[in-house]
């Protein structure tokens, strides 16, 4: 007796592939397990020779397991299918198709819709049987049966909802594949750090989706956020070319996520270097589903195309920082941080008497003091006045006596403009609108702020300053005039009182005399 030589192989060709593949289907004796892709079940009832063997597995009694992911798309091929095999189970995400006999096994490529396939792998070592039959029984031990599966998609039912953290490498790779895999539409806002990561271990599942969208010709299904800079204009590029639609954002949400529209997974680590994450959060909670879609949606409507972006890094151009600050906490710090940054040149405009005190108060003024002391910066200052100012604006420059760096001048109390103005070094500007001019704290009365390093916005601001200080300074002029005209006109007014009073000092004596005069 000869033993079966054991051998394995690939076979190219519809020829070559199709005829081991129906070879191998008709040796099946008493049983067979398959796992297919979305499209199997097309395959397996649209092409004729294969349904041909599967009736005839029917006519002589052979058990066939089959699993694969049904869907809205493929429900009338898995119905028709369940005529022919003893048992159909559904597994989300699924990928690869293969087929285990007693003796055989084959697979074969991707698969197209109702098409015969190209190539086939066969083997018929007991090695590979063996390994394939065991991962076969770990997958059909997790299946959904068909049934429960096409009820839900008839009816409308909603899947039980979860909500996990996964800490195992593992099971974090295999459940962001299945949300992948599962996913309609797929939107991720992440660090150059999360987008390394995806790439390295998730790019197949990204080609698979972007197939199976262009087929459908929906082009607008895969949508990523990041910070496209230097270090990150390469790998964004491969997504741009692979079918990515991606908008740079300056600011980054302090998460990575990935949100369909049926499931997130997000993690609050950067994943530097591409490294897997230690933990994420993964759930198909509605409200979490909704939320990150719509959270994602608002960062999007306020990004910058991608592709322009990359065009600029590369032409070098002067790239603009506009940061939009809504946060007055955020505001402060970022007030601060800028005072901080300066090295030349420090311009203030406060509208207000009491937005200079709070400022004051918050530590921005003792900044620019410090800076003007220290680091000998050029420092001027723009406000209303009142006694209270002057006499802060006094002890100021008697603190500053030995600089003369620091000049601060009087502007009427602005009515209508009610923004708080920052310029340092000509260079950054930042505007804090005021809100509630009534409320003693920083937070309580600003509203929105925003940064920028414009050349075209920052040189406004310094045109709007430099003519409000020569304004203030004919203020100031006018003012002195003032101030001479009132000490003339009392000058006057003492000269008059005291010619009168001379005057009618000798008056008196001859008035007498003509009284005395007249009586007589």
């Amino acid at each position: 007796m000869t033993s079966t030589i054991e051998r394995t192989e690939v076979l190219y060709g519809i020829g070559n592939a199709m005829s081991r593949l129906t070879q191998a289907m008709s040796r099946v004796r008493n049983r067979a397990d398959v796992r297919g892709d979305s499209l199997s079940p097309s395959f397996s009832m649209g092409v004729e020779p294969i349904k041909k063997e599967y009736i005839d597995f029917k006519q002589r009694g052979v058990k066939i397991r089959f699993i694969t992911e049904i869907t809205k798309d493929n429900i009338h091929y898995c119905k028709e299918l369940m005529k022919f095999v003893e048992d159909l189970r559904h597994m989300d995400g699924v990928k690869g198709n293969m087929a285990v006999s007693e003796t055989e096994y084959v697979a074969t490529t991707v698969l197209q819709e109702s098409q015969p396939v190209t190539q086939t792998i066969y083997s018929n070592a007991k090695a590979i049987l063996e390994q394939h039959r065991y991962f076969f029984e770990s997958l059909w031990n997790n299946a959904m049966p068909a049934a429960q599966r096409i009820k839900e998609i008839e009816e409308g039912i909603v899947v039980s909802t979860r909500t996990k953290i996964f800490e195992n490498q593992d099971e974090i790779i295999r459940e962001i594949r299945n949300l992948n895999n599962r996913a309609d539409h797929l939107s991720i806002c992440s660090s150059l750090g999360g987008m390394q990561m995806s790439y390295k271990f998730f790019l197949d599942t990204y080609m698979d989706m972007v197939n199976k969208y262009r087929k459908k010709e929906q082009f607008n299904k895969l949508r990523w956020i990041i910070n496209v800079d230097k270090d990150s204009i390469q790998l964004v590029k491969r997504f741009l070319d692979l079918g990515f639609q991606i908008r740079h954002v300056k600011n980054m949400l302090p998460i990575n996520f990935g949100v369909s529209d049926k499931e997130v997974a997000l993690t609050i680590e950067k994943m530097e270097g591409g490294k897997m994450s230690q933990s994420f959060l993964i759930s198909n909670e509605p409200l979490y589903v909704n939320h990150f879609n719509s959270l994602f949606e608002e960062v999007w409507n306020n990004g910058i195309d991608a592709a322009e972006r990359i065009k600029d890094i590369e032409q070098g151009v002067d790239l603009a920082d506009i940061e939009v600050i809504p946060s007055s906490a955020k505001a402060q710090d970022k007030y601060l941080d800028t005072l901080k940054s300066a090295l030349e040149e420090i311009l203030l405009i406060f509208p207000t008497i009491d937005a200079f005190l709070r400022q004051d108060k918050i530590g921005a003024i003792p900044l620019a003091i410090q800076a003007a002391r220290e680091r000998n910066i050029k420092v001027r200052i723009l406000v209303p006045t009142n006694d209270v100012i002057e006499q802060k604006v006094q002890a100021l420059k008697e603190y500053c006596c030995h600089a003369n760096t620091i000049n601060i001048r009087y502007i009427e109390q602005m009515q209508n403009a009610k923004a708080t103005i920052l310029v340092v070094d000509r260079k950054a500007s930042l505007v804090m609108e005021l809100k509630d001019d009534s409320k003693t704290t920083f937070y309580d009365a600003i509203g929105l702020s925003t940064y920028s390093n414009s050349k075209a916005g920052v040189l406004s601001y310094v045109a709007i300053f430099e003519n409000l200080w020569k304004q203030s300074e004919l203020y100031e002029q006018l003012m002195k005039a003032h101030e001479q005209l009132k000490i003339h006109d009392r000058m006057q007014k003492e000269f008059i009182d005291i010619a009168a009073h001379e005057l009618r000092t000798p008056i008196q004596p001859i008035m007498g005399c003509l009284k005395s005069f007249f009586l007589i």
